[in-house]
């Protein structure tokens, strides 16, 4: 080997060591809310975020390993962003394209993950984030995309390996691909007329007061609880399980359309959605009129009689 590599070797393994010294002891010296591979730290959580309004989002498709997912909108949220709480940058690949957000987990060593040229940015992940791959071992790891309320987006597909997927609030016909290996997957006050797709294969599948045009699900292991307050018509069954409808007990199938609603004379009822799905291992709780607030009468004071002339 040429006496000029050997030099340009060694000056390189003195620049890595250095680099690593430095990241070491600049994490050792910083203060407990301050982090070197984070923008914030929030009650002793890492917390990075990118703002997203000027992509003008219409899709979204998450597949992740291990975090829980959460796509959120209600009057609150200001501008479009997305959070990713307890993750190391180099563990994921987030791209943004032709309206389309794609976020996926990656192998930090690939040389691809190691050096990433994309559209919207592109850099070497990072020398700390390698030193410090462990670092939310065992801590509760999560992304969560915020929109606003007059977002509208036409397609959302996430997929976790272990973690819970919730989607709530979400405004629009939206088109809805669901799936979790492990971890419960929540869809709570949301009005589409799109068809929705959840397949839970361990862990617990809530419909929770939303409207949609065709929702097809599947709970390998776990229990589905449904609790609407708008007509559905049922075809659901329960290989190991059973059903239970508004407290009754179906045992194992169901098909109707429920609530059963009376026609208005001169009036027709309006379609109703569809709700099919299966459980393999587990039971079906469907609610589908809500209960009546216990009315709790006013307490009326005691008249007290008037006092007259004759009373001393």
């Amino acid at each position: 080997m040429k006496p000029t590599s050997i030099i340009f070797l060694i000056l390189a393994a003195v620049l890595i060591i250095a680099g690593v010294v430095i990241c070491l002891v600049g994490n050792s010296m910083a203060s407990p809310n301050e982090s070197l591979i984070c923008d914030s730290v929030v009650d002793g959580n890492d917390i990075t975020s990118y703002v997203l309004t000027e992509f003008d989002l219409m899709d979204i498709d998450i597949n992740v390993k291990n975090a829980k997912v959460s796509i959120i909108s209600n009057s609150e949220v200001r501008e479009n962003h997305i959070e990713f709480k307890n993750i190391n940058k180099v563990t994921y690949d987030l791209v943004i394209n032709n309206h389309k957000l794609t976020l996926s987990s990656v192998n930090p060593f690939n040389v691809s993950s190691m050096v990433k040229f994309r559209e919207n940015e592109s850099g070497f992940g990072g020398l700390r984030h390698y030193l410090f791959l462990n670092k939310y071992k065992g801590k509760e790891c999560e992304i969560t995309v915020y929109i606003t309320p007059d977002t509208r987006l036409s397609n959302i597909k996430v997929h976790t390996k272990s973690g819970d997927i919730v989607m709530n609030g979400i405004v629009g016909n939206t088109k809805y691909d669901l799936s979790t290996d492990k971890g419960n997957v929540t869809f709570d006050n949301i009005n589409t007329l799109e068809n929705v797709t959840a397949n839970v294969k361990g862990g617990n599948f809530t419909f929770d007061h939303s409207k949609v045009n065709d929702l097809d699900f599947t709970i390998e292991n776990g229990n589905g609880n449904f609790n609407v307050g708008y007509q559905y018509s049922y075809v659901c069954q329960c290989v190991n399980g059973s059903i239970h409808l508004d407290g009754e007990s179906l045992n194992d199938s169901l098909n109707q359309t429920y609530p059963i609603v009376e026609p208005m004379d001169g009036m027709e009822l309006e379609v109703p959605g569809e709700i099919t799905g299966k459980v393999t291992s587990g039971d079906l709780y469907i609610v589908t009129v809500e209960e009546a607030p216990m009315e709790i009468p006013e307490e009326v004071p005691e008249e007290v009689p008037e006092e007259t002339e004759d009373q001393e």
